[in-house]
C-alpha cells in the first residue's frame, strides 16, 4: 500500500514514517509533503492508497487540498493539534483522527481500520465530509455490519443500552452503535439534541409534547415517551424556548 504524509511539522513527519515502517511492513512511504501547494502535487503524481494528513497547513487546510483534487482512491487519517469544528466534522462523517502529540497506539489502531475500508465507504464518507464542513446535516453511522448515512432531522432520540447507543429514527428503524451516548452528546449538543435523562438524548425539533404529570415525560414525534430527569427540565424548557420563540 503506497502512502503520503501530509503535515507542515517535520517532526511529526518523522514520528509518522518511523511508526509505519516499524509496524507495517506492506506500507511503503511515497512522498511527504508540508504546504498547500506541494500536497495538491504530491497527490496527484504518486496516487496514494493510504494519506495522513495534518488539517492546518499555515493559512491553509487539508479540506481546500481535497477539493482540489478529484477521485481521490485513498484511505484517509486525519491529524491535528486542535479540537474543533474540523474534528467535529470528520467525527461526522466517521473517518479516523489523532490528535497531537501522536500517541503510536492510537495511529497504528487507525492505519489498522484504514486498510480494512472498502472504496465505496471510503467514497461516501469524503463527500460527506465536504458538505459538513460548514454546518452538519448528516451523520454516518456504522453498526456490527453496515454503514449509514442518515440526516440529522431524522433522528427522534438516542438511548443508552449499556455501552451502547440505539438511535431511533423517523422511518421507525433502530441502530444499534456501539459506542456510548456520551460520546454522541458531545457530537450532537450543537446540533438541536439534548441529554434529558442519563439514559436519552432527544431531537428538540422531533418533540411533539412535554408532559408534566407522572414525573415528567416528553411525547415525541415517533410517539414514544421518554422521561425528563428532574434537574433537567429548567434546562430543556430554556432549550424549547429559544427554538420555538426564535
Amino acid at each position: 500500500m503506497r502512502a503520503i504524509i501530509i503535515d507542515d511539522e517535520q517532526l511529526t513527519r518523522e514520528l509518522i514514517k518511523e511508526i509505519l515502517t516499524s509496524e507495517f511492513l506492506g506500507i511503503e512511504i511515497v512522498g511527504e509533503a508540508d504546504n498547500y501547494q506541494s500536497a495538491i502535487d504530491l497527490i496527484e503524481t504518486t496516487s496514494p492508497e493510504l494519506m495522513l494528513l495534518d488539517i492546518n497547513l499555515g493559512n491553509r487546510t487539508i479540506f481546500e487540498v481535497l477539493e482540489q483534487v478529484p477521485n481521490i482512491d485513498a484511505r484517509l487519517i486525519f491529524i491535528t493539534a486542535y479540537s474543533d469544528y474540523a474534528v467535529k466534522a470528520i467525527k461526522f462523517s466517521a473517518f479516523d483522527y489523532i490528535l497531537k502529540p501522536i500517541i503510536p497506539s492510537e495511529l497504528i489502531k487507525a492505519v489498522n481500520k484504514a486498510v480494512q475500508l472498502n472504496k465505496e465507504e471510503q467514497d461516501e464518507q469524503l463527500s460527506l465530509l465536504s458538505k459538513n464542513i460548514s454546518n452538519p446535516e448528516k451523520i454516518v453511522l456504522k453498526t456490527s455490519d453496515k454503514m449509514y448515512i442518515v440526516n440529522l432531522k431524522d433522528i427522534v432520540y438516542c438511548e443508552a443500552d449499556n455501552n451502547y447507543t440505539i438511535f431511533h429514527l423517523k422511518d421507525g428503524k433502530d441502530l444499534i452503535l456501539s459506542k456510548s451516548l456520551k460520546i454522541y452528546e458531545e457530537l450532537l449538543s450543537d446540533n438541536s439534541f439534548f441529554r434529558v435523562h442519563q439514559s436519552y438524548l432527544v431531537n428538540l425539533n422531533a418533540i411533539v409534547t412535554f408532559e408534566k404529570h407522572d414525573g415528567g415525560y416528553l411525547v415525541m414525534s415517533n410517539k414514544q415517551s421518554v422521561p425528563v430527569s428532574t434537574t433537567k427540565k429548567k434546562k430543556l424548557l430554556n432549550h424549547l424556548q429559544k427554538i420555538y420563540m426564535s
